[in-house]
C-alpha cells in the first residue's frame, strides 16, 4: 500500500520492530513506527475485542487509517466506521478518534501526512 500511495521509494526497506511495541493505554501493538518522506507511518496490530486510546491531534495533522487484514472499526467524533481494505479513512485535525476490533484481530496502517517535523510525543492528545 505504501508503494500505491507513493510513500515508498524503490529499494526502501521498512524497519519493523523485532518485537511488537504496546501502545500506551491501548491494546494496539505497533510493528512499525517510521518517518518516510514527510509522513509518520505506523503499522498496528490489534487482537480481538481490542481498543485504542481515544485521541485527537495536537497539531494540524491529517491521519489516514487503512486496514491491511482482519476487521477494524474507527470511531470518529462518535460515529463508528468499518475500515475496508484499500479504502483509507481520513481523520482531520481536532476530530476525536478511536480504533477498535470486534471478534476478529486486525492489521492496520496509519499515515500521518506531512508530520515528519513533529516529535513523536507531540502528535496526539488523549481524550477522556
Amino acid at each position: 500500500r505504501l508503494k500505491y500511495w507513493d510513500k515508498l521509494s524503490e529499494g526502501h526497506r521498512l524497519n519493523f520492530f523485532d518485537i511488537a511495541v504496546p501502545h500506551k493505554g491501548s491494546s494496539g501493538l505497533y510493528l512499525l513506527e517510521e518517518i518516510i518522506g514527510k509522513d509518520w507511518i505506523f503499522v498496528q496490530a490489534m487482537l480481538p475485542n481490542g481498543i485504542s486510546t481515544k485521541l485527537m491531534h495536537k497539531c494540524p495533522v491529517v491521519e489516514l487509517y487503512d486496514r491491511l487484514a482482519g476487521e477494524s472499526f474507527l470511531t470518529v467524533d462518535g460515529t463508528e466506521h468499518r475500515l475496508d481494505a484499500g479504502t483509507p479513512l481520513e481523520v482531520l485535525p481536532s476530530q476525536v478518534h478511536q480504533l477498535r476490533t470486534h471478534e476478529k484481530p486486525s492489521l492496520n496502517i496509519l499515515i500521518m501526512k506531512n508530520s515528519a517535523h513533529i516529535p513523536r510525543n507531540q502528535l496526539h492528545i488523549p481524550v477522556a
